[in-house]
């Protein structure tokens, strides 16, 4: 079980309304609500599998979703079949790690491929194979 004690809201993906520069694809629900338990000092979520919290140092590109200093729980429990358009990643790319909504997925002669870009940048980030990805965004911690 994953327990966190924490004072906070917490943004466990829903749909929202996203500005016009943005994919209109959403993430896909990945915690039941029956998984939530909401104490008056702390909440925990049931079931998650090799999750990982982490603050993110920049991020300007997934504006106004995600900011410098944002908080994001991350799982690295998925599959190729399990990611879908709208899923926020985050993938390696050299020595960067970059959190980035899917925008497309496919195959091409090098095998599957996820076409990913920030919700605040003009240009995608061109195929991220499956073995850059890192992890899935299950939720926000503001």
């Amino acid at each position: 079980m994953l327990v966190f004690v924490l004072s906070v809201s917490v943004a466990i993906f829903a749909n929202a309304d996203y500005t016009e520069n943005t994919s209109k694809d959403y993430p896909q629900d990945r915690i039941n609500p029956d998984q939530i338990n909401v104490y008056d000092n702390k909440f925990s979520v049931e079931g998650l599998k090799n999750t990982r919290f982490v603050k993110l140092k920049n991020a300007q590109s997934m504006y106004p979703v995600l900011a410098e200093g944002s908080h994001v729980i991350e799982t690295t429990d998925f599959t190729k079949d399990s990611l879908k358009v709208g899923d926020i990643v985050s993938f390696q790319n050299g020595d960067l790690f970059i959190i980035h909504r899917v925008i497309e997925i496919g195959n091409d002669k090098n095998g599957w491929y996820v076409v990913t870009k920030g919700d605040n940048n003009s240009v995608a980030d061109g195929k991220v194979r499956f073995e850059q990805l890192k992890g899935v965004v299950v939720a926000i911690v503001y």
